[in-house]
């Protein structure tokens, strides 16, 4: 591997010149904002029997459903901060891994209640993975 410190703007920060891993890269960050966008999405199908299982009102089941964007939209901007500052590579890993226990503690819940706190922990960890996806670098060439 090697890097170009020059290619970055400002000329600070490696650039990663070997294509399988800039591949690799690619991939993984494609995969995390896929699992966040379906995230959002996802249960806009499941409302109906959201509100049988749960035996929700429908103002709660537009909670569940809402609550996801409404923490996401709220700590977009802090957590991609503190991305900036801790380093993204550290804060996309935490993201992804809470992040899965807050999808399977959404999946496993038994009452709303609990739906309604994993769905505002995962939208917290979406804050945490949706910035270090649009700031990973093309690595300093033009785009194809």
């Amino acid at each position: 591997m090697s890097t170009n410190p020059s290619a970055q703007p400002g000329g600070t920060g490696p650039t990663i010149e070997d294509p399988r891993r800039r591949r690799a890269i690619l991939i993984a960050v494609c995969a995390a904002l896929m699992a966040v966008i379906a995230s959002v999405t996802g249960l806009n199908v499941a409302q109906p029997q959201l509100a049988v299982e749960f035996g929700a009102s429908q103002t709660t089941v537009l909670w569940i459903i809402n609550v996801y964007t409404v923490g996401l939209a709220a700590l977009l901007l802090p957590l991609g901060a503190i991305g900036d500052r801790w380093g993204r590579r550290p804060v996309l890993l935490i993201g992804l891994a809470v992040f899965g226990a807050a999808s399977a503690a959404a999946g496993l819940a038994t009452s709303s209640d609990v739906m309604l706190a994993a769905r505002l922990l995962g939208g917290a960890d979406a804050a945490m993975i949706m910035p270090v996806t649009l700031a990973v670098p093309n690595g300093g060439g033009p785009l194809p």
